[in-house]
């Protein structure tokens, strides 16, 4: 076993600003629902180039906060992909409506849009494109689908928090638009969530059904023109408590201040990966949008076996992910099952290696070196072992369908 220290999949990049801006909030009285999250909201808009922006404790929150703002009941049809977070899925279901799940493209992992086509039927009320890794779904064929079939589509940007399609930052395509900022995100607050809604009047209602469908939240009441606090509300809907502190806001607004630099860095690192792991035929690589900019949340390789090196990397304290085992292979999901072959073949191979801004080079070249160990000390006797085992097997037993199966691994 090695003596180097554990290298994480995922990290947050704070620093002294981080626990400054926490102090301050600490220090100032004002923990909860205030002036922090109002100005994280007035940045994050200014960042992406809207009107209106719904700060939220989760990207779950947003995105069935979304699933209500589009009146979403059940008997309602929602096409969503199956390799994704369960929130994805899990929100249509909060308001009674059934995921459909739909096929992802190989080469991205991001929403099949001519699979989506054929999954569109007269109940479909909603499309929830994932932006994979932050890569951005082909919003172009997804729209026009759309928009053909009157259908609303909500991104989930969970991983895109800096990614750009066509030239326009995402969270301007689609009709709603869903972040997450949990912990391990690129803009990471702890946890926290953002929804972009379509209107100012949708925007008021977030904000109520963020704070148990109260019509002031408590820092509006607290921030009047006269300086006292007004006590009276009204309470006209059923709201959820999704709504966010200024412990959180105060990271988000430093946060968002890196955001630039850190996907820029996640990009290095990532092209970095690429001209080194190109080296090893045994190693496929995600493609990325030539009409796109990526935020580089994740960078996923698919290894025809994946557990030999899941394992090989592990023991040299370097450490992986799966994002993610299909949905349906979940209990949850079973009843909404359907035949997804991109989805099941890739998801067998996927795998997910370190990537943060604070990534060293000294612990970018383990990695690489661990690679280069596995391809020249581990992988001939891999597949020498598998070569022996098909030797085994009777040429009466050996169907082509077998064949064809054996011919994919290493």
């Amino acid at each position: 076993m090695s003596d180097h220290s554990l290298i994480p999949v995922f990290r947050p990049s704070f620093d002294d600003k981080e626990i400054a801006a926490v102090t301050d909030v600490l220090k100032s009285g004002w923990i909860g629902l205030g002036p922090q999250t109002a100005a994280f909201e007035r940045a994050f808009a200014d960042y992406i180039g809207v009107p209106h922006v719904v700060s939220l404790n989760s990207g779950t929150a947003a995105l069935h906060l979304a699933c209500i703002a589009l009146g979403l009941k059940p008997g309602d049809e929602v096409i969503v992909p199956a390799m994704t977070f369960a929130a994805t899925a899990v929100a249509p279901l909060y308001v009674g409506a059934t995921p459909v799940f739909a096929d992802v493209e190989e080469d991205t992992l991001t929403l099949d849009p001519e699979d989506v086509r054929q999954k569109i039927t007269m109940r479909t009320r909603a499309i929830i494109p994932v932006h994979y890794g932050g890569t951005p779904a082909d919003m172009e064929r997804l729209m026009t689908i759309a928009t053909e079939a009157n259908i609303p589509v909500i991104e989930d940007a969970a991983h895109a928090c800096g990614s750009s399609y066509q030239g326009k930052r995402i969270g301007t395509h689609g009709n709603l638009t869903c972040y997450s900022f949990h912990a391990v995100k690129n803009l990471a607050m702890g946890d926290g969530g953002m929804i972009i809604p379509r209107s100012e009047e949708e925007a008021l209602m977030l904000k109520r059904l963020r704070w148990v469908g109260i019509d002031k939240d408590t820092w509006a009441r607290e921030n009047r023109n006269d300086a006292r606090y007004d006590w009276y509300y009204e309470i006209k809907e059923v709201g959820y408590k999704y709504h966010p502190n200024d412990i959180s806001s105060a990271l988000g607004l430093i946060q968002l201040a890196k955001l630039e630099a850190g996907n820029a860095k996640r990009r290095e690192i990532a092209s970095a990966y690429r001209n080194e792991l190109k080296k090893y035929p045994w190693v496929k690589l995600l493609q990325l949008r030539p009409d796109s900019v990526t935020s580089q949340h994740n960078f996923v390789i698919r290894v025809p076996e994946r557990e030999p090196l899941r394992q090989f990397l592990a023991h040299r304290l370097i450490s992986t992910g799966v994002h993610y085992m299909p949905l349906t292979k979940h209990p949850l999901f079973e009843p909404y099952t359907v035949s997804l072959p991109v989805t099941d073949r890739v998801a067998e191979e996927i795998l997910s290696l370190p990537i943060y801004p604070d990534l060293t080079k000294e612990d970018f070249t383990r990695i690489i070196q661990a690679f280069a160990d596995f391809d020249k000390k581990f992988l001939p006797k891999f597949v020498s072992t598998k070569t022996q085992k098909r030797k085994r097997v009777p040429k009466a037993h050996a169907t082509s369908a077998t064949a064809e199966k054996t011919d994919r691994r290493i």
